[in-house]
């Protein structure tokens, strides 16, 4: 291979993939994480409801 060929290697593109990979993981632990705590919270909001209606 000549070096004017410009391009990436695959090990270039395998590190980004995984790179990628990493940061959607921890997005996506951090989104469902944010929904259970909601869904708690609601879940206490109703209880209080509840009991003041009672």
């Amino acid at each position: 291979m000549s070096r004017s060929q410009r391009g990436f290697t695959l090990v270039e593109l395998l590190v980004v993939i995984a790179i990628l990979g990493i940061m959607a993981a921890i997005i996506l632990f951090n989104i469902s994480g944010v929904n259970a705590n909601a869904a708690c919270k609601g879940m206490k909001t109703d209880g209080l409801n509840i009991q003041n209606q009672g």
